[in-house]
């Protein structure tokens, strides 16, 4: 129960962070909550919690000027939905899932490799890229701040 409770505040923070940043891009607190509201599960769907506030706010502009954007049938870069009928389908998502975790062990390592201040409000500064194969995990860490990249395999640990 604890661990839900720490994941829900967790999850309520890096939200406010991500309208926090909308609103440093010149949207009204409203104009935010609404972009946020109607358009999070959209990137969710897509890029999880990936990403950090700032890139996460950035993908709701983009798609909301992209929803707000007119049809213009000389510019190549759009598409006419009309078109695609009923040709559109939703992937069903897999019943079967991976979970990677990574032991305090290695988390150690990882924040004595990069000492670089979080910049994001939510505090978050890592990226983790789990590559499975047959050989074991492979792990790529890179760091939001200065770009570096860690790359860990599993005969590492």
């Amino acid at each position: 129960m604890k661990d839900e409770k720490s994941k829900s505040e967790m999850y309520k923070h890096y939200f406010m962070g991500v309208i926090e940043e909308l609103k440093k891009m010149d949207y009204s607190e409203a104009e935010a909550r609404m972009m946020f509201d109607g358009l999070s599960n959209d990137i969710l769907e897509i890029w999880g919690f990936y990403l950090n506030t700032f890139d996460f706010a950035k993908e709701i502009v983009e798609l909301h000027q992209a929803v707000q954007r007119e049809f213009d049938p000389k510019n190549p870069d759009h598409t006419n939905l009309d078109d695609l009928g009923d040709c559109t389908q939703k992937n069903e998502p897999s019943r079967t899932a991976i979970t990677f975790s990574i032991s305090e062990e290695i988390m150690k390592s990882i924040n004595q490799w990069d000492q670089c201040k979080a910049v994001d409000v939510s505090g978050a500064k890592f990226a983790f890229t789990f590559i499975p194969s047959g050989l074991g995990t492979y792990l790529i860490v890179k760091c939001d701040v200065c770009q570096r990249e860690l790359h860990i395999s599993d005969d590492m640990e």
